[in-house]
Parts: C-alpha cells; sequence; structure tokens
C-alpha cells in the first residue's frame, strides 16, 4: 500500500493538471528548472562540508577529540562509546549512523549504550550541515547564533536521549 501513495499522488496531481487545462509538462520543466538553481547554490556548501569531516576523520582528529571529550561527557551521564557519534551527528548523518552501526555490532543492540546510540541517532539533526546548506542556498551570512542554538539542541537531544533509555529501559 505504501508503494503506491506516490504513484497515487502523481496520477492525482496530472489529473488535476489535465482537468484544469495545465500544461503539465511546461510546469514539470519550470520546476527541474528552479530545483537545478537551488542545487548549484547548494553544491558548494555541500562539498566543504563532506570533504572537510572526510579530512577530520582521516587525520584521526575524531578519535583525538572523542578521548579528550569522554570524561566531560561523564559528567552529563553521556556514555564515552557514543562520543564520536556526539561528534559527527551535527556535521554529518550516514557518518554517524555508521559509527552507531559499530556501536551496536560491538556492544549489541539491546545493551544500554546500543540502545542509547540508537536514540541519540533519531532525536538529533545534521544541524551544521542543515544550517550550511540551508543558509548557502538563501544567501544567509551571520549564522554564528543560529548555529550555537542548533548545537544546543543537538546537546539536549542526546542528554535526552540517555535520560529516556535510561528511564524507559
Amino acid at each position: 500500500m505504501t508503494a503506491a501513495v506516490p504513484v497515487i499522488v502523481i496520477a492525482l496531481t496530472f489529473a488535476v493538471g489535465w482537468w484544469k487545462n495545465v500544461d503539465m509538462s511546461s510546469c514539470f520543466a519550470d520546476g527541474v528548472k528552479k530545483a537545478m538553481g537551488v542545487l548549484m547554490a547548494i553544491f558548494p556548501n555541500i562539498l566543504i562540508m563532506l570533504t572537510a569531516v572526510s579530512i577530520f576523520r582521516a587525520v584521526g582528529g575524531m578519535a583525538i577529540m572523542s578521548g579528550i571529550l569522554s570524561p566531560l561527557l561523564g559528567l552529563f551521564g553521556l556514555p564515552p562509546e557514543t562520543a564520536q557519534i556526539i561528534l559527527l551527528r551535527p556535521f554529518s548523518g550516514s557518518g554517524a549512523l555508521a559509527l552507531g552501526s559499530e556501536i551496536m555490532v560491538e556492544m549489541g543492540v539491546d545493551s544500554e549504550v546500543g540502545k542509547i546510540a540508537a536514540v541519540m541517532l533519531g532525536a538529533s539533526e545534521t544541524s551544521i550541515y542543515t544550517v550550511g546548506v540551508y543558509s548557502g542556498a538563501v544567501g544567509m551570512k551571520n549564522t554564528g547564533r543560529l548555529i550555537a542554538c542548533a548545537l544546543l539542541a543537538d546537546l539536549a537531544a542526546f542528554i535526552a536521549a540517555v535520560w529516556c533509555v535510561r528511564i524507559l529501559g
């Protein structure tokens, strides 16, 4: 049933367009042209972000930073095993997902750390990536406060993930 939903939406869109006598092919072409403009505006930001994250991980920066931050994270009750997820999630969703997968293989999906990692991944956002992409698309220059708020929201999500797993089991 869920696979049929996109087909139904597209069919209804074309049916309404046909009923209202709208040239659907030119509307579709105009939409593609606008989307390509947006893609061209955000592509440099995406490329820079992904390159920086890849270089940081390749040179061992992620491991070093997580080692330094682990004691501090312990003050908030955050397991040290999740330090790399906390550092990477604001930048890269797929990278954080890979780290979460590694934690679940090592610790087990039913372990407390495995559950915390899963909830962290679901409760947080790739905030730096999102701010970079969308602020670049609209030409926003001063994003310092926006990034600070986004990172605080991610920290709240990480702490809440620990509390939820520990309270709800």
